[in-house]
């Protein structure tokens, strides 16, 4: 491995654990502002840490085949802060699979 692809690769893991820590601070957030519940494929996401979360997209990523983003997740995640949704639970693992396979480049329009 060269040295270009290495810096690469911690660059690339640093910024998915940074976008895990920012994914756990929105599940808690949503859970207690918004009594929103966010799982992963059934798996639950409260009192998570990084490294679970990361093995969670890991899994999910074996199960359905294709690749489950940490960054999608995040991104889902906003969205459903900022919609004001009423107390709900929501699969945010089958929400990123499904707004990956609908190819849509809009979050807000998926």
């Amino acid at each position: 491995m060269d040295k270009k692809t290495y810096e690469q690769e911690l660059t690339f893991q640093t910024d998915r654990r940074r976008a895990s820590v920012e994914f756990m601070k929105l599940i808690s957030d949503l859970w207690y502002d918004n009594t929103i519940e966010l799982v992963f494929f059934r798996n639950q996401l409260i009192d998570r840490n990084v490294s679970e979360i990361l093995n969670l997209l890991e899994y999910a990523t074996e199960f359905v085949g294709k690749s489950i983003s940490i960054f999608d997740a995040v991104e889902i995640a906003n969205t459903i802060k900022l919609l004001n949704l009423p107390p709900s639970k929501l699969d945010i693992g089958k929400l990123v699979y499904e707004y990956q396979s609908d190819n849509s480049d809009n979050i807000y329009g998926f």
